[in-house]
């Protein structure tokens, strides 16, 4: 979950009048292309049927720059970035003090980017999930 959310969500999958399994946020993804909600080495549709309170976040800065996706439509691009700054990693069990914490990275990251050229910095945040190494884990596909 790649945002600061006081909740997480839970899902599940239709399992023709059997006990549906149930899955916690980390275990599913949301395809943006199929606009479905998919399982981790699987293609089963999942909805989300409940949410459960955060108990932790992580908050990080990242490089960002724009890829080149394909010729279609005239040509598209996507963002990538890697880790940066593993000093101002930081994780939080209260959602506010990981806000405040989020915001005075973007103040940072505003005032570096001012020199930078075209990988710029960004600070992304996640609830209950370590941050990742790079984004996006998987490269993006025109529809």
């Amino acid at each position: 979950m790649q945002y600061l959310n006081v909740t997480v969500p839970m899902y599940s999958v239709d399992k023709d009048g059997q006990e549906p399994d149930r899955y916690e946020h980390y275990e599913v993804e949301y395809d943006e292309y199929s606009g479905y909600y998919v399982t981790h080495g699987s293609s089963p549709q999942v909805y989300r049927v409940d949410e459960r309170p955060a108990k932790w976040f992580s908050v990080a800065v990242y490089t960002c720059y724009d890829v080149y996706g394909g010729p279609e439509e005239g040509g598209w691009y996507y963002e990538a970035g890697s880790l940066v700054e593993h000093h101002k990693i930081k994780l939080f069990d209260n959602f506010v003090e990981a806000r405040d914490y989020s915001e005075s990275l973007w103040d940072w990251c505003n005032e570096e980017n001012k020199d930078r050229g075209d990988a710029r910095l960004v600070v992304r945040c996640t609830t209950e999930v370590m941050p990742d190494t790079h984004y996006p884990k998987r490269r993006p596909y025109y529809c």
